[in-house]
C-alpha cells in the first residue's frame, strides 16, 4: 500500500514552529516519522480578514468586537483559494488543524478531518476575546463552526470537554468524534533518566509558565506561595513568560523573561526550569489544553492546576499534576502540596507517573499513530464534502 497522501489545509504556514504554539509544525514532523506524505497548501492570504480586522476596529471604541477569523465573506473566498489548490496534485484525505473557516465552504470530495481545541460555541461562554460580539459576527462563527463539522469525515479534539461541544451543541455524530491528547511541544526531549533524576527537596519550587498572568494564574499563584512560607514549607515562585503588574513582588518570588524555544540557548534555560522545578503550577481561569502540561509531565515534572476547560483531559488527577477543583483556593492548593511533598515517597511517585504519561499519551508519535487511523477511517469512508446546507 502507498503511503497516504495528505493536504494540510491552513491559512498559516503550518509547518513554522513559531505558529499556533507550534503544535502543527510538531504535528507534521509526527506524521512524516510515519511516512506520510503531507503537503502544506498554506499561507493563504484572505482579502476579507484584511477588511475584517478594520470592522473590528471601528467596532472596538464601543466595547464591541468583531471576529475577523470567523468571518463568512472570508470563508468563502479562502474555501475558492484551497480548492484551487487542490486541483494541483492528488491527495488521499484534507488534514484541517483549526481551520473551520478555511473548510466550511471548501468544496471537494476529498474526504476532510477537522481538528480543533476549541469550538466556536464553547469560546464565546469561556475566552474573553470572544465576550461582546457583534450580534452578526457571533452569528457567523456558529455558521462556520457548524458548515466545517458538517463537512467532515472525521472530526478530532484534545478534550473531552470539546468532544462533548461537538455532539451536543452541533450534532456531531459520536462515532466520528474522537479525542487524541496533543504531546509536548519539546524539539529536544529529555531521556526517562535526565527527566527522572532526584530533584532537591530542600525548597519548593513552583514554576508558573505562561503570557498572561492574570489568565494563567499569576495571583492564586502568589497566594499559594504565602500559603506555604506561612505553614513553615521552604518555597519559592519562578514566573517565566509574563511580568506581574507593578508593585506585585515578594521576595520570594523570581521573574525570568520570556524564554523562546526558537533561541537554542532560552529553550536550554526553559528546559532547566522543568527538570529542577518541583511543581508546575498554573491555575488558569481559562485554558483549551496547555502545551506545558505535557512538558513538564516529558521532564518529571508534576503539575498543579484547576479543573477548567480541556486541563482535566491533559492533568490526570493523582498521575500527573494534582487537579484541583475550579473553587479551590490558596489554602488548598498548599495543603495539596504539602501532602504530597510529606508523605514518603509520594511526590517521587508522582514524578515517574508524569513520565510515563508522557512516554504513553503525551508525544506526539502516539498523537500521530491514532491520527492515522483516523485518516484511513475517512478514506474508507467515502464521504464526499459538497452541498452541505449552512
Amino acid at each position: 500500500m502507498s503511503n497516504l497522501r495528505v493536504a494540510l489545509v491552513s491559512r498559516f504556514d503550518a509547518t513554522e514552529v513559531r505558529v499556533l504554539s507550534g503544535a502543527t509544525h510538531f504535528m507534521v514532523k509526527a506524521l512524516q516519522r510515519r511516512s506520510v506524505d503531507i503537503v502544506s497548501l498554506g499561507p493563504v492570504e484572505s482579502t476579507w480578514m484584511k477588511l475584517g480586522r478594520y470592522v473590528n476596529g471601528l467596532a472596538r471604541p464601543f466595547g464591541r468586537r468583531y471576529d475577523w477569523a470567523h468571518s463568512l465573506a472570508a470563508s468563502r473566498e479562502l474555501g475558492k483559494k484551497f480548492a484551487a489548490r487542490l486541483k494541483n496534485d492528488r491527495y488521499d484525505v484534507i488534514f484541517a488543524p483549526l481551520a473551520s473557516t478555511e473548510i466550511a465552504y471548501l468544496e471537494t470530495s476529498v474526504p476532510i478531518v477537522y481538528l480543533t481545541d476549541m469550538t466556536f460555541h464553547e469560546a464565546q461562554s469561556y475566552y474573553e476575546s470572544f465576550s461582546n460580539l457583534l450580534p452578526f459576527s457571533a452569528r457567523e462563527g456558529e455558521t462556520i463552526e457548524r458548515r466545517a463539522i458538517r463537512k467532515s469525515a472525521e472530526v478530532v479534539t484534545c478534550s473531552d470537554w470539546v468532544a462533548e461541544s461537538f455532539r451536543a451543541d452541533y450534532g456531531a455524530e459520536p462515532a466520528h468524534v474522537h479525542v487524541v491528547s496533543y504531546g509536548a511541544n519539546l524539539g529536544d526531549p529529555p531521556g526517562r533518566e535526565e527527566a527522572l533524576a532526584e530533584r532537591d527537596h530542600e525548597v519548593c519550587r513552583l514554576l508558573l509558565l505562561g503570557v498572561e498572568w492574570e489568565r494563567k494564574g499569576g495571583p492564586l499563584s502568589l497566594e499559594v506561595l504565602q500559603a506555604l512560607l506561612a505553614a513553615g514549607v521552604r518555597a519559592e515562585l519562578i514566573v517565566c513568560g509574563c511580568k506581574p503588574p507593578a508593585g506585585v513582588t515578594h521576595p520570594n518570588m523570581r521573574v525570568v523573561p520570556f524564554l523562546s524555544k526558537a533561541n537554542p540557548d532560552e529553550a536550554r534555560q526553559l528546559r532547566g526550569l522543568l527538570l529542577t522545578s518541583t511543581f508546575l503550577i498554573l491555575p488558569s481561569q481559562a485554558e483549551a489544553w496547555g502545551f506545558v502540561f505535557g512538558e513538564a509531565s516529558a521532564c518529571g515534572l508534576p503539575s498543579i492546576t484547576r479543573a477548567t476547560g480541556g486541563i482535566p483531559s491533559v492533568v490526570r488527577h493523582g498521575v500527573n499534576g494534582l487537579c484541583l477543583p475550579a473553587r479551590a483556593d490558596a489554602a488548598e492548593y498548599s495543603e495539596q502540596i504539602r501532602s504530597v511533598l510529606q508523605t514518603p515517597g509520594a511526590y517521587r511517585s508522582l514524578c515517574i507517573s508524569s513520565r510515563e504519561e508522557y512516554e504513553t499519551r503525551l508525544n506526539w508519535d502516539v498523537w500521530a499513530e491514532k491520527m492515522v487511523g483516523i485518516f484511513t477511517r475517512a478514506m474508507d469512508s467515502r464521504v464526499v464534502a459538497t452541498g452541505v446546507a449552512g
